[in-house]
C-alpha cells in the first residue's frame, strides 16, 4: 500500500506502508512544521507520520540528494543504501546474521521440474569483517527521548535492523572515518562521508531533532 501526502497541494509518494523512500525525516519535518502538507484521501495525516514510535521508517538523509525536494530522490533508486565494510568488533559477533536460501532446478528426465530449497552461508557469518547498508532511520522514544535511529541492512540477506544506542552508531561512524574519509585522497568522497557520519550522529542528539 502507497503512503501519499499533499506537499504545496500537490500529491507526492513518500512510500510503500512503513517505509518511507522518497522522504527524509529532516526534509518532511522542515515541510510539516511550515503547513505544506495535507492528507491525502485515504492516507494516513500528515503529523502522523512524524510521531515517534508508529512505525514509520524515513530515508536516510544522504548528502548528495540535499538540494532535491520533498518525494524527489534523483535517479529513483527508492532502496538505496550506502554500503560500507566495517570491523566486526563486539558489535558483531560471528553468526548473527540470517543464513541465506536460494532455490536450484534440477536437471533430471525422471523428475521434470523439481526444485531443491538450499541454504547458503551468510558471507557477514564468515569473513573477519562485515559488510553493511546505511538505508533509513527511524523515530523513537528511548529513555523519554527522541531518537533518530540508524537503519541498517545486510546486502546479502535483504533483512534490516534498527540501532537505538548511541554507541553502537558511534562504532560505526569511527569505522566510516577510518576507512572512507581518511583513507582517501578525494575530497569530495571524504566530503560526503563526513556528513553521512554527521547526520547518523545527529540522530542520537535529542536537541539536535526537530519535533512538530
Amino acid at each position: 500500500m502507497g503512503e501519499y501526502v499533499k506537499y504545496k497541494g500537490t500529491g507526492i509518494k513518500l512510500g510503500t506502508c512503513e517505509d518511507l523512500y522518497y522522504a527524509n525525516y529532516p526534509k518532511y519535518i522542515k515541510a510539516l512544521k511550515a503547513g505544506l502538507l495535507q492528507q491525502e484521501t485515504a492516507n494516513d495525516k500528515p503529523e502522523n507520520y512524524a510521531k515517534p514510535d508508529n512505525g514509520y521508517r524515513f530515508r536516510f538523509p544522504f548528502p548528495d540528494e540535499d538540494g532535491l525536494p520533498l518525494g524527489n530522490i534523483g535517479d529513483g533508486n527508492f532502496h538505496r543504501g550506502l554500503l560500507i565494510t566495517i570491523e566486526r568488533g563486539e558489535l558483531f559477533p560471528k553468526e548473527e546474521f540470517p543464513v541465506l536460501s536460494a532455490y536450484y532446478e534440477v536437471d533430471s528426465r525422471t523428475q521434470p521440474g523439481l526444485v531443491r530449497k538450499l541454504l547458503q552461508a551468510n558471507p557477514n557469518n564468515i569473513m573477519r569483517t562485515v559488510d553493511l547498508e546505511i538505508v533509513q532511520q527511524k523515530l523513537i522514544q528511548k529513555g523519554g527521548f527522541l531518537r533518530l535511529a540508524l537503519v541498517y541492512r545486510c546486502p546479502y540477506s535483504g533483512e534490516q535492523w534498527r540501532m537505538e544506542d548511541r554507541a553502537d552508531a558511534e562504532f560505526i561512524t569511527a569505522q566510516i572515518t577510518q576507512r572512507y574519509v581518511n583513507a582517501t585522497t578525494d575530497e569530495q568522497a571524504a566530503d560526503f562521508w563526513r556528513k553521512a557520519n554527521e547526520r547518523i550522529l545527529h540522530g542520537y542528539d535529542h536537541h539536535l531533532i526537530e519535533r512538530y
